[in-house]
């Protein structure tokens, strides 16, 4: 059972109001967003909570059969508003924490609880400009069951803990200088190859928190395999590291880095092909 604060407990007892739901989203580069259902903007544990048009949480259930639990939260956009359309539909709030709290809007000076923490799931705008925005509990995440599977190539991410490839010394720094579509033209030098399949992590700007994937490199020219459109911006800092095909080669694969021992593939394993010829066949 919840325990709320004496004083907000106390007000709730004496009247058939019901207190008002108070949103904070934390996107990934550390902004944080703060909404109320309120019709007026309060302050509330020292911070502002915002009152936005259209603005309505659904209820929130709890079960105890280990259902995950789903919040959805209807809100009006506007360009330059508390959030954009154009930072939903450029994927700045993919995956955002949502807290959900309770609060006196009587008394706002009154302590808040947590009443729910998720994060920021699929979002549809229509044409009318109101967002409606699923929120997915974290036992979701606890419902998901890995797995592994053989596979042809490297199961690894380069330079991650089972791989074990230091990228700290390949690592390069660099700035943005010229955006075009698919292509991000970074200071300095011309770049090397083995940035092809690498990534392009921002260290500035809107989509610190966020990595792209490098498809081609043509000099100092990066060409992505999605546009950066409303995400980098020239200026933004980058940094850059080398890429891995997964496999066993020695033009961009393990034995090119020199980290064979740390191959996670099984290219020797037959596969459902194997399943369309006979066993003369296959051992021939």
């Amino acid at each position: 059972m919840r325990t709320l604060p004496v004083n907000l407990q106390t007000e709730l007892d004496g009247i058939t109001s019901a207190p008002t739901r108070l949103v904070k989203l934390t996107r990934k580069n550390g902004t944080i967003v703060r909404f109320c259902e309120s019709q007026s903007t309060l302050i509330v544990d020292g911070q502002t909570w915002t009152a936005v048009k259209g603005v309505r949480l659904s209820d929130i259930t709890f079960e105890l059969n280990r259902t995950t639990s789903t919040l959805d939260i209807e809100i009006a956009v506007e360009d330059g508003g508390t959030l954009d359309p154009d930072d939903v539909r450029n994927g700045h709030y993919d995956y955002a924490e949502i807290i959900v709290y309770a609060a006196s809007h009587l008394n706002p000076t009154y302590d808040l609880v947590e009443m729910w923490r998720g994060f920021f799931g699929q979002t549809e705008i229509n044409d009318r400009g109101l967002a409606t925005i699923q929120a997915i509990d974290f036992l979701s995440k606890a419902r998901e069951i890995p797995i592994e599977h053989y596979t042809p190539t490297c199961r690894a991410d380069f330079g991650d803990a089972r791989c074990k490839k230091d990228l700290a010394p390949l690592t390069l720094s660099r700035t943005i200088t010229v955006i075009s579509g698919f292509n991000v033209t970074v200071s300095g030098a011309s770049l090397s190859s083995t940035f092809r399949l690498g990534l392009m992590t921002p260290t500035t700007g809107e989509a610190v928190g966020e990595s792209f994937e490098i498809r081609t490199v043509t000099g100092s020219v990066c060409k992505l395999y999605i546009p950066p459109r409303g995400k980098l911006t020239v200026g933004d800092a980058v940094s850059l590291t080398p890429g891995c095909d997964m496999t066993r080669s020695g033009t961009q694969g393990c034995v090119f880095w020199n980290n064979i021992v740390n191959f996670r593939g099984e290219p020797d394993v037959p596969g459902a092909d194997a399943l369309a010829v006979t066993y003369n066949t296959w051992g021939s």
